[in-house]
């Protein structure tokens, strides 16, 4: 009951507090709950402005990230979901840019990212997981719609661990090894806004 409320306040709001609280609450059943957070090299897309607070290295996986913003940015409104194009179908504008650096970026980097993806919820982890504040106009048209996907992401995470025979329990133990390895943090500030700085 007390994680369906919290679960609840993150679909509103995911600030890190609701995640400390959750973590508390998931530990009491005796699970390990992993958030798998990691540390923003760059700002998040927006469509505010066309140019870049942080401009990172060309060696960067985020070099892949920001050069997606630029690629599509005419086709995304003022709150970063899209207008009919012929470029893409992604509905947001921090997706696509994800998508775009996992697909031309090293598979060592962003493990779980990419396991996310395979799953169908790489959204709700960039969105919910990777919350940060310049975001959220995208989160929250995001989370309106996808409310029960959200809880499903949250309730494949809390099962990580667990072998069972369940559509979610088959799903994770495809994409991602059990123990789930870590992924290698980059060697980078964290961003202001964003959970866990």
């Amino acid at each position: 009951m007390a994680a369906s409320h919290i679960l609840d306040a993150i679909i509103a709001y995911p600030q890190q507090h609701y995640f400390s609280i959750l973590q508390r609450i998931v530990s009491k059943t005796g699970q390990e709950f992993d958030l798998q957070w990691i540390p923003r090299e760059v700002y998040p897309a927006t469509t505010t402005h066309t140019w870049e607070e942080i401009v990172v290295d060309d060696k960067s996986p985020w070099w892949h990230y920001q050069a997606a913003k630029m690629e599509v940015y005419s086709y995304f409104d003022s709150v970063g979901t899209v207008r009919p194009n012929d470029k893409t179908k992604e509905k947001y504008l921090e997706v696509y840019c994800w998508k775009k650096m996992l697909n031309n970026s090293s598979r060592k980097h962003f493990q779980f990212a990419r396991a996310m993806e395979k799953m169908g919820y790489l959204d709700c982890y960039v969105f919910i997981t990777l919350f940060h504040q310049d975001l959220y106009s995208q989160f929250a048209n995001f989370s309106v719609d996808n409310m029960q996907r959200i809880k499903e992401y949250f309730f494949i995470r809390s099962i990580g661990k667990v072998k069972n025979s369940t559509r979610f329990g088959n799903l994770w133990s495809r994409h991602l090894p059990l123990p789930a390895r870590r992924e290698k943090r980059l060697k980078s500030k964290s961003i202001k806004g964003s959970n866990f700085q």
